[in-house]
């Protein structure tokens, strides 16, 4: 046994089937037999970026279809064209911030097209961290338009159940600030859950930051059920009907109440889907289940955004007694 541990063994060069031509047949060898329990060599630290293979984060995050894809941001481009024409020749709130939500729409679904078709374009993490802000950013921007939307037709139309309601425990739900810093952290917990997001598994940061997003997601959608649903019950009242079916009113306006509703229902049925799924990967990124209860809602209440006299143009009079501003409502 030598100084360093190892077993020494001598062989006969004559032991071995094909000795070589240069060694005597009689010539001895010394072999060392190294212990079983260490390693013959020291381990080799990998470089980082040696022997690694591309990751398709378009594959980890269960984006597959193409068609889909591309359908669903074709369907986007009509309605982009009809706000756009929409805010140029009402230019409403509301109008452009659908539009807005159509553009981001339409570049969200290009973008999973793109790194779905493209095995290159698949295992870029910046198009997949891209395509989850326009998506998230884009359903804020409508749940915000909607908000308002209810919020000004209540203020319009109904003026005095208004006062009556603001004397209630539901005025600081109404309130306008609380809801603005409740998206105003969404959105912010939002993107920071997309960016630190490595798309190949869940991170605990991003984790935590994805389910209080979807948490003050969830919120949000409710406050906007709410408040849908304390309109319509005002709206309904038999003397405003009375009053209601006095006029010519156009479709949308005839039927705003139940279409504000409609929209509202079909939020809760996208957001009810992201909120069950934020803890499951494979249901959420499951496109079986994504585009029927994810996507397609939020399509629909675009379709009923587009319902001619459901969104109102307002204009200011001043009445001759009073120095009031009040405001009235013209439809197109």
């Amino acid at each position: 046994m030598d100084n360093s541990g190892c077993r020494l063994v001598c062989i006969r060069l004559r032991d071995i089937e094909q000795p070589t031509r240069e060694c005597h047949k009689d010539d001895l060898f010394l072999i060392p037999l190294l212990p079983a329990h260490k390693p013959s060599f020291p381990a080799v630290a990998r470089a980082p970026g040696a022997m690694t293979m591309k990751i398709n984060y378009a594959r980890e995050t269960g984006i597959y279809s193409v068609s889909a894809a591309i359908v669903f941001a074709a369907l986007y481009a009509p309605f982009l064209v009809r706000f756009a024409y929409m805010s140029y020749r009402q230019p409403v709130h509301v109008h452009f911030a659908v539009a807005l939500f159509c553009i981001f729409s339409i570049i969200g679904f290009s973008i999973r097209a793109a790194m779905a078709a493209s095995e290159e374009l698949g295992s870029r993490l910046s198009l997949l961290i891209t395509q989850e802000i326009m998506f998230t950013v884009g359903y804020l921007i409508l749940l915000y338009s909607s908000h308002s939307l209810v919020m000004n037709l209540t203020h319009i139309c109904l003026p005095e159940d208004l006062r009556k309601l603001n004397r209630r425990a539901l005025r600081l739900t109404r309130s306008h600030h609380l809801f603005h810093f409740l998206l105003s952290a969404a959105i912010i917990l939002a993107l920071s859950a997309a960016i630190t997001n490595n798309g190949t598994g869940r991170e605990r940061v991003s984790d935590i930051l994805d389910v209080v997003s979807s948490t003050l997601f969830m919120v949000l959608t409710v406050l906007q059920a709410v408040h849908s649903g304390l309109f319509a019950r005002l709206a309904l009242k038999k003397e405003h009907r009375e009053r209601h079916r006095a006029q010519n009113h156009s479709f949308g306006e005839r039927n705003a109440v139940f279409l504000l509703l409609l929209i509202s229902f079909l939020y809760l049925i996208s957001e009810t889907f992201s909120m069950v799924t934020v803890q499951n990967d494979e249901q959420a990124n499951n496109e079986r289940l994504l585009y029927p209860l994810g996507f397609l809602p939020e399509l629909l209440a675009v379709g009923v955004f587009a319902i001619p006299g459901l969104v109102p143009s307002t204009c200011v009079r001043k009445f001759p007694w009073s120095r009031q501003r009040v405001l009235q409502v013209q439809y197109y």
